[in-house]
């Protein structure tokens, strides 16, 4: 019984050796599936890991190439022989410093609009296998980025009135800005820059000097996109509203008036004739009187007229004779185009007509403008305001009334005199009276197929305007520079509180465009409308005028590209 028992314990010892060497092995081989199963985890960590470190270096290698193609962009004054290159660098490894790991590509290629001034950039960085790409518009910041522009202080606090100012668009201040007005004055960002753009906007308000927000009750934006203040801003309130703020202003830009005025006096030399005899310089005209075509000499380009010995037209230097014979009527004069500029009073929609792009017409003396007028065409007038000047060497900065509005030549005109300046194609074309602040006046139109319409006053001297009527009757589209920066003080100095101002507008008005002045007084509500693609309009003269060649650049429409 005894070795029964001993045989029967053995044989269950046996039975639970046996089974706990199988759970042993249960247990080992579990323990082998969790370690694999964590060093694959591990392993897929870590390839994630490294996966994700190559893409961010590769990004990072795309931004590295596209701040590299920003500074070489920025210094390179022509931007047309970058177009379509394609830059290959390598660099190494960030960690050992060994054979090149990674690399960055850059392409360029030009834009639709205005690629002189634009261009777009693709950078690609490539990092062990990882690909990441970043694609936008850098743009050259120039002159004809601004619906309004200042040397000098613009302070609308000096004349009497509501003192409001309204800028809808970017805007640059050498000096301080000191604004004043109801809940409407102050500066918007709801304009187009490019017909392209969709809120938020990318306009730029700069000022070097002061932000002087305490009187009044004045807007900055609702919000404003980007506000640059080098100066200190006073009486920043609930109404001053950037998306962007930061005390980076670049570096001026305001054209050369008296070289361009110059240059425009040896370039009219190519086309248009111009008398320099007898110690005074004068235009070339032919006037419509009595039936027949008469050669006139003058300093001054007068619309004032509606009458028809007023007709005249600035012919070619390649007419001669000059003057048509009596037989040639106006209309067959305009029709046919060989002139730089005509005035047809007898027309009472569109008396002024421009006939060449790449030529300026030079005026000696002033400009006087008697009727509210609408022109056609493309082309560039520079007002010498010098007739005494024969020569490039004998012009020098003038200070003296040269744009006059009202029509008497003084700049000094009464309340109901003054004059608007209106493209064919304007926002009030077609809705007298009404005010049409999302339209563009500088858009082709296939209803008119000398479209665009744009006209540019280059001032060697000061100008004047004083309406106040409905917004139509108010408008103005032109781009204007006025006023050389070393120009002196106005003299005798106007009775408005701005002895020195080479613009002086006292009254409400619409400005579709550019205006661009030494220094400018303000009264009642003047409104600036920044027109959409604008620089892609400028007359081919005037087009190098607004040119920054090195100048600041600016980042638009930046994304990240996922295809190839």
């Amino acid at each position: 019984m005894r070795a029964a028992l001993r045989r029967t314990v053995a044989a269950r010892s046996r039975a639970e050796s046996g089974m706990a060497m199988m759970i042993a092995l249960v247990v080992v081989m579990v323990l082998a599936l969790i370690s694999v199963a964590l060093t694959n985890l591990a392993l897929s960590e870590y390839s994630a890991a490294a996966a994700l470190d190559r893409s961010t270096q590769a990004f990072l290698a795309a931004e590295a190439g596209a701040e590299w193609a920003i500074a070489l962009l920025r210094n390179d004054a022509d931007w047309s022989d970058n177009v379509t290159t394609y830059q290959d660098v390598p660099f190494p490894d960030p960690a050992s410093g060994a054979a090149p790991t990674g690399r960055f590509t850059v392409s360029l290629r030009p834009t639709a609009q205005d690629p002189g001034a634009n261009i777009m950039v693709r950078s690609t960085g490539t990092v062990r296998g990882a690909t990441r790409a970043v694609e936008f518009v850098l743009h050259r910041l120039s002159g004809a980025d601004f619906v309004t522009y200042s040397v000098l202080t613009v302070d609308i606090t000096r004349i009497s009135g509501g003192g409001s100012l309204q800028i809808h668009g970017s805007a640059y201040f050498e000096g301080d800005l000191i604004l004043r007005g109801g809940a409407q004055a102050g500066i918007f960002n709801d304009r187009y820059v490019s017909l392209s753009d969709a809120p938020n906007f990318l306009n730029h308000l700069y000022v070097r000097g002061n932000l002087d927000l305490t009187q009044g009750n004045p807007t900055i934006g609702t919000p404003y996109y980007w506000v640059h203040v080098a100066g200190n801003i006073i009486g920043g309130g609930n109404n001053f509203t950037p998306s962007n703020l930061d005390g980076t202003v670049p570096p001026p830009f305001y054209p050369n008036v008296i070289e361009e005025t110059r240059r425009a006096l040896v370039d009219r030399g190519n086309l248009l004739d111009l008398d320099l005899g007898g110690g005074t310089a004068r235009m070339v005209r032919c006037r419509r009187q009595g039936g027949a075509w008469v050669t006139e000499y003058v300093n001054d380009l007068d619309l004032t007229g509606t009458t028809e010995p007023a007709t005249f037209f600035l012919p070619l230097r390649t007419a001669n004779p000059p003057c048509p014979p009596a037989a040639v009527t106006v209309s067959q004069v305009r029709s046919g185009g060989q002139y730089m500029l005509m005035w047809d009073a007898q027309d009472p929609l569109v008396p002024l007509v421009l006939r060449n792009d790449a030529q300026p017409v030079y005026v000696p003396g002033q400009v006087r403008v008697g009727r509210d007028i609408r022109y056609e065409g493309r082309g560039t007038v520079v007002i010498a305001s010098q007739p005494g000047a024969t020569t490039p060497s004998q012009l020098t900065p003038q200070s003296l009334c040269a744009l006059d509005l009202n029509g008497n030549g003084l700049c000094n005109g009464s309340t109901s005199a003054g004059r608007t300046i209106r493209a064919r194609v304007s926002p009030c074309q077609g809705t007298p009276g009404v005010d049409n602040p999302q339209s563009t006046y500088a858009r082709v139109n296939p209803s008119y197929p000398n479209s665009p319409d744009l006209l540019m006053f280059l001032v060697n001297g000061s100008a004047y305007t004083d309406v106040n009527a409905n917004a139509c009757a108010q408008e103005m589209n032109v781009v204007a520079v006025i006023g050389d920066r070393n120009a002196p003080p106005l003299s005798p100095a106007p009775a408005s509180g701005c002895p020195g101002a080479h613009v002086l507008i006292r009254r409400k008005l619409q400005w579709y465009g550019i205006l661009m002045t030494r220094e400018m007084c303000l009264g009642q509500v003047p409104d600036f409308w920044q027109m959409p693609d604008l620089t892609t309009y400028l007359p081919g003269w005037a087009r190098r005028i607004f040119l920054n060649p090195t100048g600041p650049v600016q980042v638009r429409n930046w994304q990240e590209r996922f295809s190839f």
